[in-house]
């Protein structure tokens, strides 16, 4: 996407579609002898664009601007960033619509196919390693609202 300009509203509305408690097994890899379950409680996925300084000091959004995926999850699956990351951008390009992204999410599993995705099915798209960063982890199960106050506040 680099040098293209991005659908904010659209990879936004895609995102408001991903939060909530949900079966993320399209959006993940899992492993046969992982017994846990691919239901996860995504607390918060913002796409947001950094803003460059105009004239007299005002904030503008400029296609140049850096974009920022910042997701909260219970836990994440394996490839499960990269996966929702990449789709999203898919979506700001008008490669994937937002239609795509609910199809996606309620198919339960890749393994419906036997392990073959139907080419007639929408899948996700999976962004590169590079530029994906980890900020924080919070542990504990009863503490969330406060270890996520405590560590927002944190320098």
């Amino acid at each position: 996407g680099r040098g293209r300009e991005l659908d904010m509203d659209a990879m936004r509305e895609a995102a408001s579609l991903l939060e909530g408690r949900h079966d993320f097994s399209g959006f993940g890899v899992i492993e046969a002898s992982d017994p846990r379950s691919p239901v996860k409680h995504m607390h918060r996925l913002e796409v947001t664009r950094a803003h460059a300084i105009g004239p007299a000091g005002s904030l503008k959004e400029t296609s140049e601007s850096l974009v920022t995926i910042t997701a909260e999850c219970d836990r994440f699956l394996y490839h499960m960033m990269r996966l929702i990351s990449g789709t999203l951008v898919q979506v700001g390009l008008g490669k994937r619509t937002v239609d795509d992204v609910a199809t996606i999410l309620a198919r339960p599993t890749s393994d419906s196919t036997n392990g073959r995705v139907a080419a007639a099915l929408p899948s996700p798209y999976k962004a590169p390693a590079r530029g994906l960063c980890l900020s924080r982890c919070f542990y504990g199960e009863g503490d969330w609202p406060a270890a996520r106050a405590r560590n927002l506040q944190d320098p």
